[in-house]
């Protein structure tokens, strides 16, 4: 936290700590069941150390792990039959004092290298009508359950003191209106998406169009919680060696209620050609990145205009200025994109081509994923990121049987 950034976050940590710290429940702490590892590839024979005298000691050997557990907590003793007394009770750091106590003193039946288990070591002693199949569906739910914990904390956090004047402050500086009088879309941008290999486009939470003061707020934290969410959390484990490693910001973007709306990636990737220019829209916003069957083209480096698949979408999403969506419905009679606007779009492709930067800061080499829209018969631009095609996709002998090569030299009779 001091590293990153710049310690900013440190602070932060430090205030909500003692607010977040784990507390006690009705019933005190729980008891401690001590486990001692032996290291080793197979059970060890002698006489001291079999199966029959760890049970006669008051010890128990796990067959599958090889750990040996004690037959009793900590304060009952093994009287050859059961355990006698009354069993311990200690919070997480006493149990860990307990053991160090505990092996300083002789541990028990010849062991001193005693400790307090894992979830993974506790798993080994549950018998398989809990549901689980292995140890790591049950160290998968209790992440999941902690991560459901984590969000409703980020959900109902208390924001620190000044946060939301300072945010009202910011509404009136940037978009020239108090803030409720603006219809805002939040989404969050996160350090993943700084990564070379990111393809988990979509992963967090975006709200749509909010005006009033009170859901702005909220809708800070909801996406803010967004990247702890099961699907954002499974992404990251499966890609990055550091997945726990993800810092959230927030993006505040004033509403405009555009006429059509896609994406644009600077390259062809039907024709696999640099210098051409793929494009997708639909009318409304979110158009192309919510699934819809949008307008495509490919925009030749020679100046052709290619159409892939015209908009077979028949509603589409509206903007209004007082907040949230509407729907609306059109006909598909007529083309989305005119030629105008495919001349403007191979403008803006060609300027962000020579303005892009890589981390180093010089020109970028590779291709750019864009999401922009019209609106008043110009472009906006609303984000860009390199663009991650998924070869493994491509070099997977199935997927390429559902899209295989066409002979474009075919001929077909039509005579009788």
């Amino acid at each position: 936290l001091q590293d990153y950034p710049r310690g900013r976050f440190a602070g932060l940590a430090e205030n909500r700590q003692q607010q977040y710290a784990p507390k006690p429940t009705v019933s005190g702490p729980a008891s401690v069941q001590l486990a001692q590892v032996q290291v080793r590839d197979k059970p060890q024979t002698s006489s001291s150390n079999s199966d029959d005298e760890l049970m006669k000691k008051g010890m128990w050997r796990e067959p599958k792990t090889n750990l040996v557990w004690m037959r009793c907590s900590l304060g009952q003793v093994w009287d050859g039959k059961t355990c006698t007394g009354e069993a311990k009770s200690y919070t997480w750091q006493q149990a860990l004092d307990a053991v160090k106590d505990f092996n300083e003193n002789g541990g028990l039946g010849g062991y001193s290298d005693w400790v307090v288990p894992h979830i993974e070591d506790l798993y080994s002693l549950i018998y398989c009508s809990t549901g689980f199949k292995n140890k790591d569906e049950i160290v998968e739910k209790n992440i999941l359950e902690r991560l459901a914990e984590l969000r409703e904390a980020v959900k109902t956090i208390a924001f620190l003191p000044g946060f939301e004047a300072q945010i009202r402050q910011a509404f009136q500086d940037n978009f020239g209106k108090p803030i409720g009088e603006t219809p805002v879309f939040l989404r969050s941008d996160t350090n993943m998406e700084d990564l070379k290999e990111f393809t988990g486009a979509g992963l967090n939470l975006t709200v749509f169009n909010v005006l009033d003061e009170n859901r702005i707020f909220q809708a800070i934290r909801d996406v803010w919680a967004s990247p702890y969410t099961e699907r954002s959390y499974g992404w990251r484990q499966k890609y990055l060696l550091n997945p726990e490693n993800v810092y959230p910001s927030i993006l505040v973007i004033p509403t405009v209620n555009v006429r059509t709306s896609g994406v644009l990636i600077t390259t062809g990737i039907s024709s696999n050609d640099s210098r051409d220019v793929t494009i997708a829209f639909s009318r409304g916003a979110g158009g192309a990145v919510e699934g819809q069957a949008a307008e495509s083209y490919l925009l030749r480096h020679t100046g052709e205009n290619q159409l892939l698949s015209p908009a077979r979408e028949l509603r589409y999403t509206l903007l209004p200025e007082s907040g949230g969506t509407k729907k609306g419905i059109t006909s598909l009679n007529l083309s989305l994109l005119q030629a105008a606007d495919l001349q403007q779009l191979r403008g803006v492709a060609t300027e962000i081509r020579k303005r892009a930067r890589d981390s180093a800061g010089q020109p970028y080499s590779g291709a750019l994923d864009v999401e922009l829209g019209f609106y008043n018969g110009k472009i906006w631009l609303f984000q860009v990121r390199p663009f991650v095609e998924n070869k493994r996709a491509r070099s997977s002998d199935y997927l390429q049987k559902m899209d295989p090569q066409l002979d474009l030299q075919k001929t077909i009779s039509l005579e009788n």
